[in-house]
This record gives structure tokens, sequence and C-alpha cells, in this order.
């Protein structure tokens, strides 16, 4: 593209452009600095506070059933006004550690 402005690409030149690319962005170095900015590695749990949790409120509506109820984890759903879909997502996630 460089040497042969104005020149389309073929689609048998795309193949070794992508590898050319990825080679160059593709390192040990950048991977790691994206598991250190995320907080995976070395875990943070503080890298996001609330206000990059917040577009998400927007759709935080209360749900219609539970998947747990305060006796333990249940397998059937009960209805319960007011919890959202994060805690139910929540609910989910400790009944799957049950098995």
């Amino acid at each position: 593209m460089v040497s042969h402005p104005g020149r389309p690409i073929t689609e048998c030149q795309t193949g070794l452009l992508v590898k050319q690319a990825y080679e160059r962005a593709a390192t040990v170095g950048i991977a790691v600095k994206g598991f250190a900015e995320t907080g995976i590695w070395p875990y943070n749990p503080s890298v996001f506070n609330a206000t990059h949790f917040a577009p998400s409120l927007t759709s935080d509506r209360p749900a219609t059933a539970a998947l747990i109820d305060s006796s333990g984890p249940s397998t059937t759903l009960e209805p319960q006004p007011g919890k959202s879909i994060h805690q139910l997502f929540f609910d989910l996630r400790i009944i799957s550690s049950y098995f």
C-alpha cells in the first residue's frame, strides 16, 4: 500500500498484509499489558469503579423470578419482585458452584 498508493488490494494480498500486521501487533508485552490494565493479572478488583458500569443501569430492571431463596440453592424459579438481572446472574453463579 505504501509503495503503490491508489492501487487496490486484491484477495491474494490480504492474507500477507494481515500476517504482517498481526506479527507486529501480537506480542507478549501487549498481551501482558492487556491483562494488567483489566485487572486480571495481577488480580486487581479495584480497576473498575461504579462509573464504568453506569451505562448498564439503563437495562437493569427488576426481574420477575429469582433463582435461589433464603434457604439455599433451588432449581425452581420463584417470583421475587425487586431482584435485578445482575442479582439473578450472581445467584446463577452461586448455584452453578454447587454442581
